[in-house]
């Protein structure tokens, strides 16, 4: 919430986070992240005789292990409602899937930012869910890279049954912009039927409780085409 977030002490810049500085916080537990912490700062807060638990959130799997961690970590229980929910969810996104067996797929771009333009693999825990939602994400494979930056000709030339804008920050300009830039090309398949789509800030992007919502509302945006065959 904004009025906790104004009594949070900041340490620094992401990467570049003081191991003596959290130390001297006398934290009862340092949450890290394996996939975005330096293994240095989580080796010398070891030394310093901090309890550090590493979260991992590369994965949907990951995700689900660091959300019972979190759990865990603050008293709520090994499976709280929010994690239950979540598991829920996905479980309905399967069913969905299913039920769509033998339909066309449609293409999704999820476009995660704009200057640069970034998308995500197969290698994320969001391009899992994409991929669990029954749609096929064009940039799934096509790099070594979690979230790659890639062309805008890249995405013309994939033809995208759906665009798919996941805004980062609360800049609507942002979102008003490479929405009026995607209608310059008319013959691309969402822009021809209407089907650039924007998800709510952050509900799919950051991986914690809040990915019930940004499920959802993928599954929504998505349901004209995905929606089961009767």
């Amino acid at each position: 919430p904004p009025q906790l977030a104004a009594t949070v002490k900041v340490l620094g810049p992401y990467p570049r986070i003081s191991a003596e500085a959290v130390h001297a916080l006398k934290p009862d537990v340092v949450v890290g992240n394996i996939d975005g912490n330096d293994p240095q700062l989580i080796s010398s807060l070891r030394r310093l005789g901090d309890r550090v638990e590493l979260a991992d959130t590369r994965t949907l799997a990951g995700v689900l292990d660091s959300l019972r961690l979190m759990a865990r970590i603050t008293g709520a229980g090994e499976n709280p409602a929010p994690l239950r929910n979540l598991e829920k969810e996905l479980r309905d996104l399967d069913t969905f899937r299913a039920g769509r067996h033998g339909s066309p797929a449609p293409k999704v771009f999820l476009q995660l930012g704009w200057t640069p333009l970034v998308t995500v693999s197969a290698k994320t825990f969001i391009g899992e869910i994409l991929e669990r939602s029954g749609a096929v994400n064009p940039f799934a494979t096509t790099t070594k890279a979690g979230y790659p930056k890639i062309s805008f000709e890249a995405v013309v030339a994939a033809n995208p049954d759906f665009i798919v804008i996941c805004p980062l920050t609360d800049d609507d300009g942002e979102v008003s912009r490479s929405t009026a830039f995607w209608k310059k090309f008319p013959s691309l398949a969402a822009v021809k039927n209407g089907r650039i789509k924007v998800l709510p800030r952050d509900s799919l992007t950051k991986p914690g409780f809040g990915l019930t919502r940004g499920i959802r509302a993928l599954r929504e945006v998505l349901g004209e085409a995905l929606e089961p065959q009767s």
